[in-house]
């Protein structure tokens, strides 16, 4: 199983799910049913880069905070599952408006419910 570690988000806290393996970032949260309200996952890149995303394989929608050295640099809110038999070659791409190197998936709602803003601090903690 995945490590198991908490987020700190401003003032929120997460549970995470950390993806630092090509392997784990590339499955993603792609397959499963649902996500616990309070979880998330955590992707740790090896460099910092415009990373991109797509929805392959989700069954639900999520909101991306995109992180770069403990920082949230851009937002994305809603992001919808693809569509029942939508082919993978008309999935969207999403990409940060700058070079990242974490990303934090969680469910669609959570930036909003949180007030997550651009400029809040992120800390994994020990």
């Amino acid at each position: 199983a995945q490590a198991v570690k908490q987020v700190k988000i401003g003032s929120t806290i997460v549970k995470v799910e950390i993806a630092n393996t090509a392997e784990l970032r590339y499955k993603g949260l792609g397959g499963r049913a649902s996500l616990d309200a309070d979880k998330g996952m955590l992707f740790l890149f090896p460099e910092t880069k415009k990373y991109q995303f797509w929805m392959k394989g989700l069954n639900f929608p999520l909101d991306f905070i995109w992180i770069t050295n403990g920082k949230v640099v851009d937002l994305l809110k809603n992001i919808p599952a693809p569509s029942t038999g939508q082919s993978k070659q008309n999935l969207p791409i999403y990409e940060p408006i700058m070079p990242v190197n974490q990303m934090l998936e969680v469910n669609a709602g959570f930036i909003d419910a949180y007030n997550i803003q651009v400029g809040d601090s992120v800390e994994v903690l020990p």
